[in-house]
């Protein structure tokens, strides 16, 4: 009987982690710019992996993640001649649960650039 109960309970902690994963949207960022990207981050979680990991998005190429709930700005380095700079956009990504979200950056997406303080298109950098 204790065996019995023991497999009732495995199978509804298995089925309860099932839903939560099904909970998390999944977000991708697909990069049609000419600009290299890295270090990619929304709400506090890096694509494509985890931690500050500095992970290239070349233009043509996109990563995706399952990630929280919540709303933010997608920050990111972009490349400019052979220095990195940083940047974000200007529009507040905001995604709910269930949802699945894909951002494409293109050259004439809108971005605020952290260190001139100005707002331009992708490819006027």
């Amino acid at each position: 009987m204790k065996k019995l109960f023991a497999l009732t309970v495995i199978f509804m902690l298995v089925f309860i982690a099932c839903d939560e994963n099904k909970a998390n949207p999944n977000f991708s960022i697909n990069n049609q710019s000419g600009i290299e990207l890295q270090h990619i981050r929304w709400n506090d979680e890096y694509f494509p992996g985890s931690g500050t990991m500095a992970t290239l998005v070349l233009p043509g190429t996109g990563t995706s993640k399952s990630v929280k709930p919540g709303s933010g700005y997608i920050f990111f380095e972009y490349k400019n001649g052979s220095e990195w700079r940083n940047a974000r956009t200007t529009e507040l990504i905001k995604i709910e649960a269930k949802e699945e979200r894909k951002i494409v950056f293109t050259n004439n997406t809108v971005i605020y650039d952290i260190q001139t303080n100005k707002t331009r298109t992708l490819s006027g950098l």
